[in-house]
């Protein structure tokens, strides 16, 4: 089942079809009525939504408990309603011609009337990107002509702690909803007189530099009714309130995947989602206020996801906002799961945590997940996957590697998730994330509500891959589990904990063992799989004091002592250590190799003198001599945001590219972290490594949100290759580029890229595993570089040949459909 693959390549794109039937036979439930002309819906983090009410010039407030209250009269007539993540709100005030502040208890303060001196004309919907700058449309309705200040109808931007707003488009007419997509660059803002939804590329959050380029239709629609408001889920999917027209569901290559009908005359204006797992969907139509339940995994809110590997065991967890009864069947056989777990009970919204046990190490198994709800007969049929246990030594394997995935303002979601695809196609034993993905910590407000958001969001990316290959986190300085943060310490951990299951010291695992209030932290652990230890390490759980002294980062004693007893005792040919930074650094603990030598990793003050034995006395020795001495071959980090493969007395120092950032061509911070030594290359991507007897292989997966032949940006594409030797070996490090003397192939969008190393004369065939030959692709003259060949977009996934035929010479490529 899990197969070791030297020529990587993967197929582009994904998530195509994953939204079939989702959207079908959707029903909106009403939930209060009686307004005259509801509006501008938002979900604040205690429950609850807000809404307008036009021309009642009402803000009202409805909870499931609680039911309808007003909030706020008289309301200047507002409209669109915005919630921040300092939990309060900004709304759009038609009467008042202004953007204002609104807290929880409905008190207003206005931020902005004016654009150089002259009033706005008559602000109707809002929404804030991840940074919190506050986008507006001002379309001219309700104002008579004589009375307009401003000749245009404007999208704003008004920037985060700033009261000056910025005009973004003045071309627009009648601009009404707009959403920020996922990745938080991608602005859409619906045009009501010409029912066209325009897509904003923003640059800068304040500039659109070129119209030509930065601002596309996305979508134009031609049947009866209005557009209004608009919104999007968590996949990039947008919701555009049509009039008398329902809602449209498109995804983000602007195929309509669905829709929402309600009662006739009753005119769709304005919609947003809310709930605990984003999927209510809240909408003010006509004179009343409805909801609409989205299931995207039926009963279940994560379809699941497998953690803690061993040699004769593995964890599942899925999420359920309803109480179920539930196990997995299991076996050696895709078709013949012949054994299960016990049943067992789970309250909603407790994750479904379940151990997959008794099994046998270095065996492939099959699995599913079956449950019930309280009164139902039958078990449902779920989640199912794969996976392997612990690998005998000697036998090879691969694994992943990824780091620092925020899904902030910075992110592409759609990238992360061709990264996660690219890795989940070649089958790898288990996946490490390097951190640096929750973000908690970045907020304004570092809460219950937002810990958990961000934690259940990365359920969306992750679970789909991680069915099938279990996942390790590695904590990073965003999750928020930081040692000097005491007030928000405890919390982050807990939910790191109830969310993904992580390590705990056992006959398997060692790590963390100290009991304290939240119980064993699972923030340090180590294991052997195949011939390689896997060491894992946390550089911020026992960092007590944050400065701008790179001393200040530490292990701690405890987490020293066992790390260094557990790289002594073990006699495994590989041992890899992953961390999210060096445990030093510059003042932000950026940095690779060059800093090896410094601080606790190195031992050395700033300027060169020895300063271990001074800030850390009765340690034994400084972190990079312990690993020299003790064979450890690669150092796995994050931090830094790009690919650069170091080497320092035998050790690389690896910097793990971003899988989710949309910069792909330049490497511009490697200077300014202080990278000097090695190869650097541009995000986007994850590492894949493939541990033989011999020798390890690793290789830098490029992945893109779309492919770019002429930059050589294509995703799947392999950027950098390199080898490392055994202990025991004497061999030297072999290094190869991108672009090598042999053929490469990857996979994309229904064909084959070629790239051949010179221009030559060749017959091509496609063979699949079996032998069988699958029939020519190509019959003539190659040119050098890049050559695509499409193939049959029937053909099943799996593996195949790629057989090159030139004269007397013969080629043979592996890959992966």
């Amino acid at each position: 089942m899990k197969k070791v693959i030297f020529h990587i390549i993967v197929l582009t794109g994904i998530f195509n079809h994953a939204f079939a039937g989702i959207f079908d036979n959707l029903v909106p439930v009403e939930i209060a009525t009686g307004m005259q002309f509801t509006e501008g819906p938002t979900w604040h983090p205690d429950g609850y939504v807000v809404f307008s009410d036009v021309s009642g010039n009402v803000i009202y407030k409805w909870s499931e408990t609680g039911g309808l209250d007003t909030l706020v009269y008289p309301a200047e007539n507002s409209n669109g309603i915005a919630c921040a993540k300092t939990n309060d709100f900004v709304v759009c005030r038609h009467t008042a011609h202004d953007i204002a502040r609104m807290d929880e208890q409905g008190n207003l303060t206005s931020i902005v009337s004016a654009y150089l001196g002259n009033r706005l004309n008559s602000p109707n919907d809002a929404t804030l990107s991840y940074t919190g700058s506050i986008y507006f449309t001002d379309p001219g309705y309700g104002v008579s002509p004589d009375k307009k200040e401003l000749s245009f109808q404007g999208l704003y931007c008004i920037p985060y702690n700033s009261k000056t707003p910025v005009l973004l488009d003045s071309t627009l007419i009648s601009p009404n909803g707009l959403t920020f997509v996922s990745d938080w660059r991608t602005l859409y803002v619906n045009e009501s007189s010409t029912n066209t939804v325009y897509s904003y590329f923003l640059r800068d959050e304040t500039v659109i530099k070129d119209f030509s380029q930065d601002k596309k239709v996305f979508v134009k629609l031609d049947d009866a009714g209005e557009i209004d408001g608009l919104t999007a889920d968590v996949y990039g999917n947008l919701f555009v309130a049509f009039g008398d027209g329902g809602i449209r569901v498109f995804d983000k290559e602007a195929n309509q995947i669905g829709s929402v009908n309600f009662p006739k005359k009753v005119k769709v204006r304005n919609l947003c989602f809310g709930g605990k797992y984003q999927n209510l969907l809240f909408v003010t139509a006509g004179t009343s206020l409805y909801k609409i339940e989205i299931r995207y995994y039926n009963d279940l809110i994560a379809p699941g996801l497998l953690g803690i590997p061993t040699d004769h065991s593995v964890v599942f967890n899925a999420v359920s906002d309803k109480a179920i009864s539930a196990f997995i069947a299991f076996g050696t056989s895709e078709n013949e799961l012949n054994q299960q777990t016990g049943t067992l009970s789970f309250q909603a919204g407790e994750p479904i945590e379940i151990t997959i046990d008794g099994l046998k190490a270095n065996t492939p198994y099959y699995y599913q997940l079956y449950y019930k709800r309280p009164g139902d007969i039958h078990f449902t049929a779920s989640t199912k996957g794969n996976f392997i246990t612990q690998r005998s030594k000697g036998e090879g394997f691969s694994f992943a590697v990824e780091a620092d995935p925020h899904l902030d303002e910075s992110s592409n979601y759609v990238t992360f998730r061709n990264m996660l695809q690219n890795a989940s196609n070649l089958e790898p034993d288990f996946l490490i994330d390097l951190g640096d993905n929750f973000l908690t910590e970045k907020f304004p407000i570092v809460d219950e509500f937002y810990t958990e958001q961000r934690n259940l969001l990365y359920r969306h990316f992750w679970d789909k891959t991680c069915q099938s290959v279990p996942l390790f986190l590695v904590n990073g300085n965003h999750e928020g589990e930081l040692r000097w943060r005491d007030e928000i310490f405890d919390m982050t951990t807990l939910m790191r904990k109830k969310y993904y299951p992580t390590p705990v010291p056992n006959d398997f695992y060692t790590g963390s063992d100290s009991v304290e209030s939240v119980g064993l932290r699972e923030n340090y652990y180590a294991w052997n799989w195949g011939d390689a230890l896997f060491v894992v390490l946390d550089v911020y759980g026992y960092t007590y004091q944050r400065s701008s002294n790179p001393w200040c980062f530490t292990l701690g004693k405890k987490q020293y002592d066992w790390f260094a007893q557990t790289l002594k005792e073990s006699n495994a040919k590989y041992k890899f250590v992953f961390a999210h930074q060096l445990v030093g650094g510059d003042d932000s603990g950026r940095g690779g190799s060059e800093f090896a030598d410094f601080y606790e990793m190195g031992g050395k003050n700033a300027d060169g003198t020895n300063g271990f034995s001074t800030n850390r006395p009765g340690w034994e020795k400084p972190l990079h001599q312990l690993m020299v001495e003790n064979g450890v071959q690669i150092y796995f980090h994050g931090h830094d945001h790009f690919y650069a493969k170091q080497e320092k007395d035998g050790i690389i120092y690896q910097e793990v590219p971003q899988p989710s950032f949309p910069g792909y061509t330049s490497v511009n911070d490697a200077e300014i972290y202080g990278y000097k030594s090695g190869v650097i290359l541009p995000n986007s991507g994850h590492l894949q490594v493939t541990v033989e007897g011999d020798s390890t292989r690793v290789d830098y997966i490029g992945a893109y949100h779309v492919d770019n032949e002429k930059k050589g940006l294509i995703n799947g594409q392999i950027r950098h290759t390199y080898y490392v030797k055994p202990n025991g070996s004497n061999v030297s490090t072999v290094v190869k580029q991108n672009i090598s003397e042999k053929f490469q192939a990857y996979v994309s969008n229904n064909s084959i890229i070629l790239n051949a190393p010179s221009t030559m004369n060749a017959i091509i065939s496609l063979i699949g595993s079996d032998g069988k030959n699958i029939g020519k692709l190509f019959d003539g003259d190659l040119i050098q570089g890049n050559n695509r060949m499409a193939f049959d977009h029937n053909l099943k996934k799996g593996i195949y040949l790629l057989v090159i035929q030139s004269g007397k010479k013969r080629n043979t490529i592996k890959i992966v459909i």
